[in-house]
């Protein structure tokens, strides 16, 4: 709104809405973290009473506490504010160092990092999932120092079967074998068995 309210005014307009729909008191803790972020710059001792209040009669406590440690300055200070000097005591958006350095004309907007990631499609997904296994099942190899088991053909994460005739694991087997119409007499799967018998 441009008008940067009092953050006690804020704080108290809160913990009377609190009050009035109960919400967790982790909630309000972290709310309230965010509307005395710069007075708890400049007083950071209070941070710990903050986060130790289990109570809505501590929380009280701690921002009367905080809005008396302020009143000082503010009675020093001008009623003047501006958008390019806003006292610690008021409310105020915060930018994040990026920002504050985009805008200072330190940063070009090209080096800010995208938050949207690549959309690939899906056998691209697959394949990264499974170069991500291989290479996690390798290093566990490698700090464990030896090899116990022989590992599936193609997920590389299970042990296969013993008896398998295709050394995969059951998993693998049964999805293989179903889409194949093979039989793995190891694991006991007979689709091309049942599927001969149902011809008949």
């Amino acid at each position: 709104t441009g008008t940067f309210p009092m953050a006690w005014q804020i704080s108290d307009e809160y913990l009377a809405l609190v009050e009035q729909f109960p919400c967790p008191l982790s909630f309000v803790r972290g709310h309230l973290f965010k509307i005395w972020f710069r007075v708890l710059e400049r007083h950071p001792g209070m941070r710990p009473m903050l986060a130790k209040a289990y109570t809505l009669d501590a929380i009280s406590a701690f921002c009367r506490e905080l809005k008396e440690m302020s009143l000082p300055d503010v009675s020093e200070s001008t009623s003047d504010v501006s958008h390019d000097s806003v006292p610690y005591y008021r409310c105020q958006p915060r930018f994040r160092p990026e920002t504050v350095r985009l805008l200072s004309g330190q940063m070009l907007p090209q080096e800010i990092r995208s938050p949207v990631k690549a959309v690939v499609d899906d056998e691209e997904r697959f394949r990264v999932r499974k170069d991500k296994r291989v290479l996690k099942q390798k290093k566990f190899e490698e700090r464990r120092g030896q090899n116990r088991y022989t590992f599936c053909t193609e997920c590389f994460c299970n042990p296969k079967g013993s008896k398998c005739e295709q050394n995969r694991c059951r998993a693998c087997c049964k999805k293989c074998s179903a889409v194949n119409e093979l039989d793995c007499k190891g694991h006991g799967f007979y689709f091309k068995a049942r599927r001969e018998k149902a011809s008949e």
